[in-house]
């Protein structure tokens, strides 16, 4: 899959590397307000298309999908824009900052025929095979009240457990399957 990375601040360097270093996933271009600094981090993330505009990354032939990594409220121009020419979208946190245009991004997605995603999920972090300790490190004030009651903590085998002992699905990976889904 052909990424666009729409900004190139922490999240969009961060994501871009990752996308870089995944088979069958490359960076094909990047976008920002500024085209050196999009030049400049399209060559360490090995995309050759650079440009100044979001519009024109959303517009480009050579992306199949788009990161929108843009300050908050930019987020629904960039997502309208890459939806309008058909690309898939996974969009940072907050989708937007407010729920009328979450609506209508979901809308045209939908209208569109589209993917969107808000990048929150633990599904799009590589070491959620590897880590899945998200839950409990996002919920310590809890978990260091009460372990395993306020909150999901981190077995002997490093799997995170919601208070009912049971891993979140998507964080039971096939190497997993066989483990077993005790409750406590």
């Amino acid at each position: 899959m052909r990424w666009g990375i729409a900004a190139t601040g922490g999240i969009a360097q961060t994501v871009g590397r990752v996308i870089a270093g995944e088979p069958g996933m490359r960076v094909a271009a990047v976008a920002s307000r500024s085209k050196e600094r999009a030049a400049a981090l399209g060559r360490e993330l090995g995309s050759e298309l650079a440009f100044g505009s979001y519009a024109e990354l959303c517009a480009a032939d050579e992306v199949d999908a788009v990161f929108v990594a843009t300050p908050h409220a930019q987020h629904l121009e960039v997502a309208e824009a890459a939806i309008a020419h058909g690309k898939a979208v996974l969009c940072e946190k907050p989708l937007t900052g407010r729920l009328d245009e979450a609506e209508r991004m979901v809308a045209l997605a939908r209208e569109a025929g589209v993917f969107l995603m808000e990048a929150m999920n633990i599904i799009t972090c590589p070491c959620a095979g590897q880590r899945p300790h998200w839950w409990t490190l996002r919920h310590k004030k809890a978990t260091k009240k009460r372990p395993g009651k306020d909150g999901p903590t981190q077995d002997g085998q490093g799997i995170t457990r919601t208070r009912y002992g049971v891993p979140p699905d998507h964080l039971r990976t096939p190497e997993r399957q066989a483990l077993p889904r005790r409750r406590p």
